[in-house]
């Protein structure tokens, strides 16, 4: 699982008893500037309210059956820039509001959820097709070339 803002730092001139905000108000987050898109970290609950949600993406092969994704104290990706794509949603339902859970920006992709944890493998090899076979055909490296 990718998340734009991985690290936070504390806020000059605050203290871990700032409680302006519900959370870490005294942190800001510090990014890796790879992916455009605003996060909000444990969006869906600590770890013990994990949960497995059918996942809408069109880009897998038979892609009209869902892809189960594992959310295990996921980000809620808030908002996306211009040059990133919206590769997996997921509907509301019992976990709360619906929304993206996968995104990507050239060949930088980033999930709230995570592909490894469940034994369907579209979404990996979703990801080498259009990541990885392109990358070697431009290196000139398939097939032992």
């Amino acid at each position: 699982m990718l998340s734009a803002h991985l690290v936070h730092k504390p806020k000059e001139n605050s203290t871990s008893s700032d409680t302006s905000s519900s959370e870490n108000s005294f942190m800001e987050p510090v990014t890796l500037s790879r992916l455009h898109i605003d996060t909000r970290r444990n969006a869906y609950g600590p770890a013990a309210f994990s949960f497995t949600a059918p996942l809408q993406i069109p880009s897998l092969k038979n892609s009209e059956r869902p892809f189960p994704g594992v959310f295990i104290r996921a980000p809620i990706i808030e908002s996306v820039g211009d040059n990133v794509d919206v590769i997996a949603t997921v509907g509301e339902g019992k976990w709360g509001k619906g929304g993206v859970v996968g995104v990507k920006e050239g060949s930088i992709w980033g999930t709230a959820f995570h592909p490894e944890l469940t034994s369907d493998t579209r979404f990996h090899e979703a990801w080498i097709d259009q990541c990885v076979y392109p990358w070697k055909r431009e290196k000139k490296i398939v097939n032992g070339q």
